[in-house]
């Protein structure tokens, strides 16, 4: 694990522990996503979390970005606050869309990409988007919609921890066979074997940032929901739970040690 990886898990458990809030699961097995996409986003950049039951994972990313003040951060989720527990966008959150809906993000990003293209401008689209989120009509309809307009500047990462809500993806809709299917329908497909592992996603830094690129990117980023805690690692029970002072202290040390 990396020491931005450790900091912004220890700032998540934190902040989910203080304010007891959920999700502490998803926002798990997003963190080397969003680590990646620290080290290649400039500044205007768009980065969209679709999956966005992970606010406290993307407010991570924008403290440690310098995008969110410390004052503001321990105010995740409490009343009158500007960082709700789904991703806001406000003055204070400085997110680039509301999200939390499922199924938004990877059309409203679709429509950024297609407006830099006719803006000609150099700016990249980012979109993280869940698993169950695939689920969604509107995910589907810009899955196959991105390829057709050639949108070069849109990169999705695919958060694939196989779980959602309430089971198995498998259970409620199996995507088999997803990274060949995307490539039929004109996507540029990269798989992360290890979603947890920066080297692997280094590897493809060059081809993710070439200009050569014809074709949108998708990156199936295969993950552990939970990951880096091992009680939290597959462990649907915390999509929704929150840790009380005893697993708060057992969690940090682990963490800490990692």
């Amino acid at each position: 694990m990396s020491e931005l990886s450790k900091k912004i898990r220890l700032l998540i458990l934190d902040m989910i522990y203080k304010s007891r809030s959920s999700h502490i699961g998803s926002c798990y097995s997003v963190v080397e996503i969003l680590v990646f996409i620290f080290k290649i986003q400039k500044k205007r950049d768009f980065l969209i979390m679709s999956k966005g039951h992970a606010a406290a994972a993307f407010y991570a990313y924008q403290y440690f970005k310098g995008k969110i003040s410390k004052k503001n951060i321990k105010t995740f989720n409490s009343e009158g606050s500007y960082l709700s527990g789904h991703v806001t966008k406000n003055k204070v959150t400085k997110a680039d869309f509301s999200t939390g809906s499922l199924g938004h993000g990877l059309s409203v990003s679709l429509g950024l990409a297609i407006s830099n293209n006719f803006l000609k401008n150099d700016k990249r689209v980012y979109c993280i988007i869940s698993d169950g989120e695939l689920n969604e009509g509107s995910t589907m309809e810009a899955l196959y919609y991105a390829p057709s307009r050639k949108l070069n500047n849109l990169v999705v990462f695919l958060d694939y921890n196989k779980i959602q809500s309430y089971d198995l993806v498998k259970n409620i809709i199996d995507y088999k066979k997803i990274a060949s299917k995307l490539e039929l329908i004109g996507w540029n497909t990269i798989e992360i074997k290890n979603g947890h592992n920066l080297k692997e996603f280094n590897m493809y830094k060059e081809k993710i940032l070439s200009p050569k690129n014809k074709k949108p990117i998708f990156v199936i980023c295969n993950t552990i929901k939970g990951f880096g805690v091992k009680e939290f690692e597959n462990n649907n029970m915390w999509h929704y739970k929150n840790p009380n002072k005893t697993q708060y202290d057992k969690f940090l040390k682990e963490i800490k040690n990692a």
